[in-house]
């Protein structure tokens, strides 16, 4: 890394290149391999979200829930690749909510994030999101829901090796703001040696998709004091479009 960076310095123009970045670039170069390791990554953890769907009952607390996945996921095998997000009502609004003791109550609405991987030094994981509804949930979430819905399956439908990560962000982002909303983050990420890693989709960047990249596609929708939605899932770029790797919802 050292090495690296001192080579940087020598180049007689500016680049925008760190040792971290091109390490993570690096490890964009996917193989079948790692594509079914991701593949079990996600079962993994689509199996642990459908187990907690059987202890999901008013009462329950955000912590408990974030606990009983974190036993999940030391039973598999598997390591967290990034902190468990946990939120129930009020605390979905906040993009980077933090489990509390706020309890579940009847009606609320439930987002959960988390990714995983087979080793903390493994150059491979996944990472996804889900939103659930605990009782009947209100026209307004039902509405935003099908918004965040859409333009997530907007932008997968533009994911292909040779496109652009800004044209994949734009695909939802333009979406959700003809519908009077937006959202404060890309609408993806790669994911290699950290989970959130190079190609990054949104408006800053414009990567070029490249055959077996591992992607997310996560778009979402925050009301301020009210709720928050956001879909996740993981997904394998080809050279004529995708796979996605995390199919169940």
């Amino acid at each position: 890394m050292e090495k690296f960076e001192n080579l940087l310095k020598k180049i007689p123009f500016p680049i925008k290149l760190t040792a971290s970045k091109f390490v993570n670039l690096s490890f964009r170069a996917r193989t079948e391999k790692h594509v079914e390791r991701v593949r079990k990554l996600c079962r993994i953890q689509l199996r642990a979200l459908d187990l907690l769907q059987e202890r999901l009952q008013a009462g329950i607390t955000e912590i408990e829930v974030k606990n009983f996945l974190i036993k999940e996921v030391k039973k598999s095998g598997t390591h967290l690749g990034c902190p468990i997000l946990v939120a129930f009502g009020l605390n979905t609004a906040n993009v980077h909510a933090f489990a509390t003791d706020n309890p579940l109550k009847e009606n609320d609405i439930i987002l959960i994030d988390f990714g995983l991987k087979f080793s903390l030094i493994d150059t491979v994981g996944n990472d996804i999101t889900r939103t659930y509804f605990h009782g009947t949930p209100t026209k307004k979430q039902l509405e935003i829901y099908k918004i965040v819905e859409i333009a997530q399956k907007n932008a997968i439908e533009r994911v292909k090796a040779g496109r652009t990560t800004f044209e994949v962000d734009n695909a939802a982002r333009s979406f959700i703001k003809a519908h009077g909303f937006d959202f404060p983050h890309g609408v993806g990420h790669g994911i290699g040696r950290y989970i959130h890693a190079p190609p990054f989709l949104d408006q800053n960047n414009w990567y070029e998709l490249k055959e077996n990249d591992i992607i997310t596609i996560e778009p979402g929708i925050y009301v301020p004091g009210e709720f928050g939605v956001r879909i996740e899932d993981v997904l394998l770029v080809t050279r004529d479009g995708f796979e996605i790797l995390s199919r169940s919802r």
